[in-house]
């Protein structure tokens, strides 16, 4: 590969969005496999089980054994606008930087709702990467309530409605890796 081929420019592709999978396949070891030969640079096509046989003998195999924290949340701000927030990194116990979507006129010292009012926070500042700091009431129960309330971190071709909570769960579920078992990534390896 040259310096080109890393540039960002390189991955910017049409991608017909019927080829795009909106949900994962219903058995883990269906899911699909492309395979790039480094002896004639040709790709192929295989099913998941099949990775034993392609890999080459005596290598090492580092798995991301990351558990993916629902950390999307829904809610709404004292005015009542929607918004979405994705917690990014927990800057202080209870302080979280995070992504909020629809956050145009959210002032510092706001307060946040979210889940209906199950959950709570204040804004405190933007930060110079536009995102938000975050300081959760009842701190100590943030983990808990995410694992109550927040929603798994869709990839952005996802396209989903609001999700009904059977859809929710089976998310939860299967946008994990089967031996993902240390929180703290917000999103799921692909």
């Amino acid at each position: 590969m040259t310096n080109e081929d890393w540039r960002l420019e390189s991955y910017d592709f049409d991608l017909p969005p019927e080829l795009i999978a909106q949900h994962p396949a219903s058995r883990r070891d269906a899911s699909r496999l492309l395979r790039l030969s480094q002896t004639d640079g040709k790709f192929s096509h295989h099913q998941f089980p099949e990775i034993l046989d392609l890999l080459p003998h005596n290598c090492c195999l580092v798995l991301n054994n990351t558990r993916v924290l629902p950390a999307r949340l829904l809610g709404h701000r004292a005015g009542g606008g929607e918004i979405e927030a994705l917690l990014v990194t927990e800057e202080f116990p209870g302080t979280w930087s995070a992504l909020v979507r629809k956050a145009g006129r959210i002032k510092p010292g706001e307060r946040l709702q979210f889940f209906e009012g199950k959950l709570f926070a204040r804004a405190l500042e933007r930060n110079e990467e536009g995102h938000w700091l975050l300081e959760f009431v009842e701190a100590e129960r943030l983990s808990e309530n995410l694992e109550q309330f927040g929603l798994p971190p869709l990839p952005p071709y996802i396209k989903r409605k609001k999700p009904k909570e059977e859809q929710i769960l089976q998310d939860r579920e299967r946008y994990q890796t089967c031996y993902a078992s240390v929180p703290g990534a917000i999103a799921a390896p692909t």
